[in-house]
């Protein structure tokens, strides 16, 4: 294990300005589901960064019936950078009926995804999660949409 950035200070900070995201876009067919960060949906906003931090942004995705709570079971994107990097250029999420076992006929499904960004000590060449020993929560929200 990497020991943590020494001269990392939490204390010193400078703003950065930030694209994040407002919208999901899902698309569905018969036997998929895909679920993407709408590029015509982002918002900038200032950010108070750390000096000499990594950032990194996580998203959550949760899939799951409208008739069913949210479950525990969830996938994990992250994304580390250099300090000001904050991108949340995350890909697209791809779900499938045989592999998943979802989207079913006749179901609706709601589609939550929990998006952070973050400042960490942890070098970036570890895995790095918001709940690490030394990190600061920058930016939280949690986009959430039906489908049918």
């Amino acid at each position: 294990m990497l020991p943590p950035i020494t001269n990392a200070d939490f204390s010193i900070t400078h703003p950065v300005s930030v694209r994040v995201p407002t919208k999901l876009k899902v698309t569905r067919t018969a036997d998929m589901l895909s679920v993407t960060l709408d590029p015509n949906g982002f918002a900038t906003t200032n950010l108070m960064v750390g000096t000499n931090v990594v950032t990194v942004v996580q998203e959550t995705l949760f899939v799951y019936p409208t008739s069913g709570p949210r479950p525990t079971n969830r996938m994990v994107n992250s994304v580390g950078g250099a300090q000001g990097q904050l991108d949340f250029n995350l890909g697209t999420s791809f779900f499938h009926a045989e592999r998943d076992g979802f989207p079913q006929p006749d179901i609706n499904y709601v589609v939550e995804a929990d998006l952070a960004a973050f400042e960490t000590d942890t070098p970036q060449n570890r895995r790095i999660f918001p709940w690490s020993t030394n990190n600061k929560i920058l930016w939280r929200q949690t986009l959430k949409r039906t489908v049918e």
